[in-house]
C-alpha cells in the first residue's frame, strides 16, 4: 500500500494472492505426501529466508515495474506475487506438512484434524489481532518482518529432526539463521520512504506507522523554501495545505455559515490537515465543536501544519476530539448540531463506500437541529459519471432540500438542510467578509466577495433530480454501485450540465431562499465560468480564448488571486520569488505574473534577461506589455520568443495588433 492505492480492487488482489498461495502450497504438499515429514523443517526455513529475501529485493522490483501504470491491477498483482505469494505458498505447504506429522503421532485422523483446525483457527485469529494492534502499531513494518522471519526460524527448531539425520536436520536451521543475519535493516526509511517522496515530488518531514495506515507529512518546496504540506496515508494523497485545496475545504464551513442564521454547534467528520476544523473554529458564534477521525496518528501529527498552539484548532477550548468511526459516532451521538460537515477518503478506497450511502446521509440529517445544514465532499474527478450521480441521488434521497456547489473545478460540495433553507438576506450572506479572521482568508482563496461565493452554486434539488433520473442511489446493500477501481471520466454530458455557470445562475435565481443574493451574482458566476473553462475543456464556448479571459479579468476587475491562479502562480509563490530576486529565471517568471495580477507597470527587459525567462514567463511578459499599451515593446519581445502558443498568437494579433513574426 505504499506503492498502490488502497482501493477495494487492490485489497481483493492482495487477498487473492495470499489465499491462492496457501492453497497451492497445500496442493503441492499433498503431491509430496511420502516426504512431508522430512520437508516440514525445510519449508519453515524457506519461509524465513523468503520473508527476508522478498523484503530485501522489493525496492528493486518496484523500480523494475515503474514503467507500468502506477496503481494498476497488473502492477499490484506483480508486487503482491513477489512479496506475499512465495511465503504464502510455503505457509500452505508447512500447514499440510505439520498436519501429516501430527497425524503420525496421534494415530487418530479425527483427533489430528480437530487439533490442527483448532490451532490454525486460534492462530489466524490471534495473528491478525497481533499484527494490526501490536506489530504494526508498535514495531512497524520492518521490525514486524524481522519478527515473522524469526518465528519461522524458531519453528525450524521446534520441529524435531529425524533420528540419524542430525547434520541434515541442522541445515534448515542454519539457512534460516543466515537469512536472519542478512536482514536489510533500514530499507524502510532508506529505500521505501524515499520512493514515497519520489512519487509525490516532495520531502517527508514526518512519518508514523499506526493502527490504520502509514501516515506521512511531505513538504513541497519552491526555490528552496516551504510552499505547502501534503498529508499522505499509505501511498494516497488525502489532503494538503495548497491554496486550491484549502479553498474547498474551508468552504465546507463558511458556505453554510453564510446561509445559516447562526451556527453555534458543529460536527467535523474527518480531520485531514485541519482546514475545515480551523474554518469552523474561526466562526465567532460557534460555542461547541466535535471533531471525529479514525486515526489518532493524523490528529497527533497535525502539529506539522499548526506548530503554534494558538492557531491549532484541536487546542481550541470549544473543540472536543473523538477517535472514532464517523458512522458509529453518528449512531451513538446524543447531541444535535447546526452544522455537520464531512470529507472522508474517496469512495473507492476500501471500506469507504459506506460513508457515501443514503443510510449514512440520513444519519447525518438525524443529527441536525431544525434548519441545520450538512456539507459533504464529492470528488467528481475520482469517480465515473454514474458513480458520482449515484452519490448525489443518495444525498438527495436523504435531504429533500439538497444542492450542489463548486469548491474548485470538480471538487464539489453537497449541501443539505433539515427542513429547508430560510430566505437569506444579502447583508447576512456578506457578513463573513467583515470578520477579520475570515475575510482576508476568503480573499486569499479567490472568494473576493459575496457575488463570488454565490457564483459557486451549481444546481438545486430540481436540477439534481433531473440529472439523476434513472440512477440508482448508493445504498448499504449495493456498495458495488461504486466500482472498485480508481478511475474517472474527463468529460461527460451530466458534468457539463451541472457545471455550466450560466445555468447555475438561473437555477439560483429560481430558488426562493436566494432571491436577494442571486440578484447581484452575475459577475460571480462569470468568474467561476472563467476558472472552470481554463481547466475543463468541455465547458469552453466555440470562441473561447484563455488570454481574452485573463485580459478581461485584468481590465475589468480588481481581482488578484484569480488571475494569478489562471497563470499558474499564487501569493505564496510570489513571496518566495520576491526573496529570491529576478536574477533567478523561474523567480522572474512569477514576479512577472505578480506584477500583472497587481496591475503594476511591466518591467522593461533587455533581450538577454527576457531570453533567460522560461517560455511561459516570456508569454506573460509580452501579454503584460500589450495590456499596458506598450505595443512596440511587445512586438520587439515577441520577435525574441522561443515558443509561441497558437492561442496567444491569435489573441495578440486580434487585441494587440501583433501579427506572427
Amino acid at each position: 500500500l505504499l506503492f498502490v492505492d488502497g482501493t477495494t480492487l487492490i485489497f481483493a488482489v492482495m487477498l487473492a494472492t495470499v489465499l491462492t498461495g496457501i492453497g497451492l502450497g497445500g496442493l503441492a504438499a499433498a503431491r509430496l505426501a511420502p516426504s512431508l515429514e522430512s520437508l516440514a523443517r525445510a519449508a519453515a526455513a524457506g519461509a524465513a529466508a523468503l520473508v527476508v529475501g522478498s523484503y530485501a529485493a522489493f525496492g528493486a522490483l518496484v523500480k523494475l515495474l515503474s514503467p507500468l501504470q502506477p496503481g494498476s491491477v497488473a502492477s499490484a498483482a506483480l508486487l503482491c506475487a513477489f512479496l506475499m505469494a512465495p511465503v504464502a505458498l510455503l505457509s500452505g505447504f508447512l500447514f499440510t506438512a505439520l498436519g501429516a506429522r501430527l497425524r503420525a503421532r496421534m494415530h487418530d485422523a479425527g483427533a489430528a484434524t480437530g487439533a490442527l483446525t483448532l490451532a490454525n483457527t486460534l492462530g489466524a485469529t490471534l495473528g491478525s489481532l497481533l499484527a494490526a494492534f501490536v506489530l504494526l502499531a508498535y514495531l512497524g513494518m520492518e521490525r514486524s518482518f524481522l519478527l515473522l522471519a524469526l518465528l519461522y526460524g524458531l519453528i525450524v527448531l521446534v520441529i524435531p529432526a529425524h533420528e540419524g539425520a542430525r547434520w541434515r536436520g541442522l541445515r534448515p536451521a542454519l539457512a534460516a539463521g543466515v537469512a536472519l543475519a542478512l536482514f536489510p535493516f533500514g530499507a524502510m526509511t532508506g529505500t521505501h520512504y524515499r520512493d514515497v517522496e519520489a512519487r509525490h515530488g516532495a520531502r517527508i518531514v514526518a512519518a508514523r506507522e499506526g493502527l490504520s495506515q502509514t501516515t506521512f507529512y511531505l513538504r513541497h518546496d519552491f526555490l528552496g523554501e516551504p510552499l505547502f504540506h501534503r498529508l499522505v496515508t499509505n501511498s494516497y494523497s488525502m489532503a494538503s495545505t495548497a491554496v486550491g485545496v484549502q479553498r474547498y475545504m474551508k468552504l465546507f464551513a463558511w458556505l453554510p455559515a453564510a446561509l445559516h442564521p447562526k451556527i453555534e454547534s458543529a460536527l467535523v467528520l474527518c480531520f485531514g490537515v485541519g482546514a475545515t476544523a480551523s474554518a469552523v473554529a474561526a466562526l465567532p458564534e460557534v460555542k461547541a465543536i466535535d471533531v471525529v477521525d479514525t486515526s489518532r496518528d493524523i490528529l497527533e501529527m497535525s502539529e506539522v501544519v499548526f506548530p503554534d498552539a494558538a492557531t491549532h484548532p484541536l487546542r481550541d477550548p470549544r473543540v472536543s476530539v473523538h477517535v472514532e468511526d464517523a458512522r458509529l459516532f453518528l449512531q451513538l451521538a446524543a447531541r444535535r448540531y447546526d452544522l455537520v460537515t464531512g470529507e472522508p477518503p474517496p469512495p473507492k478506497m476500501a471500506g469507504v463506500a459506506s460513508l457515501y450511502t443514503r443510510e449514512y446521509f440520513a444519519l447525518m440529517k438525524s443529527r441536525l437541529n431544525p434548519g441545520g445544514l450538512a456539507t459533504y465532499w464529492l470528488p467528481a474527478y475520482l469517480v465515473l459519471e454514474n458513480e458520482a450521480l449515484s452519490i448525489v441521488r443518495a444525498f438527495c434521497d436523504a435531504f429533500e432540500d439538497c444542492s450542489l456547489w463548486s469548491g474548485l473545478n470538480r471538487d464539489w460540495i453537497l449541501l443539505g438542510s433539515n427542513g429547508g433553507l430560510a430566505p437569506v438576506r444579502r447583508e447576512h450572506f456578506a457578513r463573513l467578509w467583515g470578520v477579520e479572521a475570515i475575510g482576508g482568508e476568503l480573499r486569499r482563496l479567490g472568494i473576493d466577495g459575496p457575488a463570488q461565493l454565490a457564483g459557486q452554486f451549481m444546481a438545486d434539488a430540481a436540477a439534481l433530480r433531473e440529472a439523476t433520473e434513472g440512477i440508482a442511489p448508493l445504498v448499504d446493500d449495493h456498495p458495488r454501485r461504486i466500482r472498485p477501481a480508481l478511475q474517472a471520466e474527463a468529460s461527460t454530458p451530466a458534468y457539463t450540465f451541472l457545471m455550466d455557470a450560466e445555468r447555475g445562475r438561473e437555477r439560483l435565481a429560481a430558488s426562493g431562499w436566494a432571491a436577494e443574493i442571486a440578484a447581484g451574482s452575475r459577475e460571480g458566476f462569470r468568474r467561476r465560468g472563467i476558472l472552470d473553462a481554463a481547466f475543463q475543456p468541455e465547458l469552453r464556448r466555440a470562441d473561447y480564448s484563455f488570454w481574452a479571459d485573463v485580459a478581461d479579468l485584468i481590465r475589468g476587475t480588481d481581482l488578484v488571486e484569480l488571475p494569478r491562479w489562471l497563470l499558474g502562480s499564487g501569493a505564496r509563490v510570489a513571496q518566495i520569488a520576491a526573496r529570491r530576486g529576478a536574477d533567478d529565471p523561474l523567480a522572474a517568471q512569477h514576479l512577472a505574473i505578480d506584477a500583472l495580477a497587481n496591475r503594476r507597470r511591466p518591467e522593461v527587459m533587455e533581450k538577454d534577461r527576457f531570453m533567460a525567462l522560461p517560455p511561459w514567463g516570456q508569454t506573460v511578459t509580452v501579454f503584460h506589455h500589450c495590456l499596458a499599451g506598450e505595443r512596440e515593446r511587445a512586438r520587439a519581445m515577441m520577435q525574441w520568443m522561443r515558443e509561441r502558443g497558437p492561442s496567444f498568437v491569435a489573441w495578440a494579433a486580434r487585441e494587440c495588433g501583433l501579427g506572427a513574426p
